[in-house]
């Protein structure tokens, strides 16, 4: 099974292309070569698997940028960019990998475009191919602009060399699903559906002959819609979390979770009752205070466990807002920065500014530093001593390296500053909504206790 994928890039075409051919992702072990080339001169030459059609390997960018000079056309989409990603189940290895990617484009663009095809090795049992599309042609004509149509050549192309080599095929008739969704249910982590689902779930095994399944659902903070405004029955009956304005049908949610499906499921249902909320606990205050959290590190680490209680506890937090949600469903990023606050102890949204400063005269400073070893290493090239420049590249890319990893904390403390309010807000609101929830369940008990 292999899944394609095809996107415009504007702009010089010369990073995408380096992206591609980066070395470390694209040599090829010497386990993988045939016998027959382990002890040839020539392993130097194929150890890496990226190939060209219409232009040479090495100067790649700049014989699609002098076509573009040449033609007139250097503005709007400059190229586009693509994917052939293989299936951890298959057997294939790197070599079948690169010809069918080689296959692909040069049945598809090899005729009339400049195309490079790289095959990606880096990520353990995901061999997959890129490949960079010049959108000029080769007789300056009309410049290349992907259709629906193209992409579904490439897809049925694909499909066909995937089985002409014996692999297994995408097949169709299920509905679609948004990849980053399929991802993280792919990766065992939850998104905004699951926890829906869940919802679900625990209403079917709350419902009993004196509990109504819609009035469970209402009371874990949905709205349900089965008619509309006229009174007549929906076709597709749907349902809003609490706190927002944005319906999920229920045919939607997946297999097992339409609504006739739902209501067959209450029907068959022969399980144990469950409560739909834990009980609280015997010693709680009756009126509990929360204290709004004075410093950003506390923000997120009350909103921390909030997280945290809601995935382990599901039931706890009744009317789980849509953002928590969401939040829920990016749990990752969010430890990622949670650990990064409270490893700095970050008190205010300035703090992270003037940090973020630091880095960015750090990443300035590291800059120079690169650029003065590349120009040592060209000196040293100049004078033949490929030794010395080999090694001034080396401290040069050990530069770039940090750089980057300074980049992605910039990144983060971005979003930090951005969801500064935002955090503080949502704790608040959170930590007001279980107050009132088990003060409720509290008198409650004690009505119970007095009759």
């Amino acid at each position: 099974m292999a899944t394609t994928s095809l996107w415009s890039i504007r702009g010089n075409v010369t990073k995408v292309i380096k992206y591609i051919k980066n070395p470390k992702k694209t040599t090829l072990p010497a386990d993988f070569l045939p016998e027959a080339l382990r002890e040839s001169e020539e392993v130097e030459t194929v150890h890496t698997l990226v190939d060209a059609i219409n232009c040479s390997v090495k100067n790649a960018a700049s014989d699609m940028n002098i076509l573009k000079k040449y033609c007139g056309k250097t503005g709007g989409i400059t190229a586009y960019h693509g994917y052939q990603s293989f299936s951890p189940e298959d057997d294939i290895t790197p070599l079948q990998a690169h010809e069918i990617g080689m296959e692909l484009a040069q049945s598809l663009w090899g005729a009339r475009f400049q195309v490079v095809v790289a095959t990606h090795l880096d990520k353990e049992n995901h061999i997959h191919n890129h490949f960079v599309i010049n959108t000029v042609p080769l007789d300056g004509g009309k410049k290349f602009c992907r259709t629906k149509q193209d992409y579904m050549d490439m897809r049925n192309l694909s499909d066909e060399l995937c089985m002409k080599y014996g692999l297994t095929v995408c097949r169709g008739g299920a509905k679609g699903k948004n990849y980053g969704e399929y991802k993280a249910e792919l990766d065992g982590k939850p998104t905004v559906r699951s926890t829906i689902r869940a919802d679900i779930d625990r209403a079917i095994a709350a419902t009993s002959f004196n509990n109504d399944f819609f009035d469970n659902m209402r009371r874990l903070g949905y709205e349900i819609y089965r008619y509309n405004k006229n009174g007549e029955p929906l076709a597709h009956p749907k349902l809003k979390p609490y706190g927002t304005q944005k319906c999920f049908r229920f045919d939607k949610l997946g297999p097992g979770y339409d609504y006739p499906e739902i209501i067959e499921r209450i029907r068959s249902y022969r399980g144990g009752y469950v409560r739909l909320f834990p009980e609280p606990r015997k010693r709680v205050r009756q009126y509990s205070r929360y204290h709004e959290p004075k410093t950003l590190c506390s923000s997120y680490r009350y909103y921390g466990v909030f997280l945290r209680l809601q995935i382990k506890r599901p039931g706890h937090v009744r009317r789980i807002p849509y953002s928590l949600r969401e939040d829920i469903a990016k749990f990752d990023r969010f430890v990622e920065k949670q650990d990064y606050v409270m490893n700095h102890g970050f008190k205010t949204g300035r703090e992270v500014s003037l940090h973020m400063l630091q880095l960015g005269e750090r990443i300035s400073s590291l800059a120079q530093q690169k650029r003065d070893l590349i120009i040592e290493a060209s000196r040293y090239e100049k004078h033949g001593n490929a030794a010395y420049a080999n090694l001034y590249r080396l401290e040069a890319e050990k530069k770039y390296e940090q750089m980057r990893d300074l980049r992605k904390e910039v990144r983060l403390c971005k979003e930090i500053i951005l969801e500064e309010s935002e955090v503080r807000r949502r704790c608040m609101g959170l930590r007001e909504e279980i107050t009132v929830e088990r003060n409720e369940l509290i008198k409650q008990k004690k009505r119970i206790k007095i009759r």
